[in-house]
């Protein structure tokens, strides 16, 4: 399944402009060592991992690679997204985002461990997928909100070895620069870091 998907993804998105409705590209579990390149998308959702932890013994995501693509006017930018009150856990692992640019795009660095699109979501458990080794690298854009980051990780299972190196990422309005907000995530930020990370 995972190299398959890798192949498609490859053979019939490579340097392409992408415009769909719903998320851009969506990897969901039991899928590793997918690259996505070259790239151009825009409207849609953005780029996705998940959502993720919703279901009993989902299989583990791991070795994600997207890089050199570009993002307009999308919803999202880039977004990790699982459930809480998991009924299993489960892990998404080694993961990169690099050489992307945004342009006029709202929550454009996500991790979300509180998604939920029912009404009758239950947020009494926290989230039990296990989120580390996940790389911002070399991000650059415009953001149209004023929270431009928004790290909002497990209190059950922490965000770890969460790496934000060189991002870069400016109002579309050209006021003061976006904001950003951090959760329960171990991270480190090398190079520089606009926003700032949050207190």
């Amino acid at each position: 399944m995972a190299s398959r998907l890798t192949e498609v993804l490859t053979s019939i998105f490579l340097d392409h402009i992408f415009k769909p409705g719903d998320d851009c590209i969506s990897i969901g579990q039991e899928n590793s060592q997918a690259t996505i390149s070259s790239i151009n998308w825009g409207p849609g959702h953005g780029i996705s991992a998940g959502s993720l932890g919703r279901y009993q013994n989902e299989g583990d995501v791991s070795g994600l690679v997207v890089k050199n693509c570009s993002l307009t006017g999308t919803t999202n930018g880039i977004r990790i997204k699982a459930w809480p009150n998991s009924p299993g856990s489960s892990s998404a692992t080694n993961m990169r985002f690099e050489n992307i640019i945004m342009n006029n795009v709202p929550n454009q660095i996500i991790i979300d461990q509180l998604y939920c699109l029912l009404r009758s979501c239950s947020f009494k458990a926290p989230s039990l997928v296990k989120l580390s080794d996940i790389y911002f690298k070399n991000i650059r854009g415009t953001s149209s909100s004023k929270v431009a980051m928004a790290l909002e990780c497990s209190k059950g299972f922490p965000c770890q070895d969460v790496n934000l190196d060189n991002v870069h990422l400016d109002l579309s309005s050209g006021e003061n620069h976006p904001s950003s907000t951090c959760k329960y995530v171990w991270a480190r930020y090398i190079g520089t870091q606009i926003p700032p990370p949050s207190a």
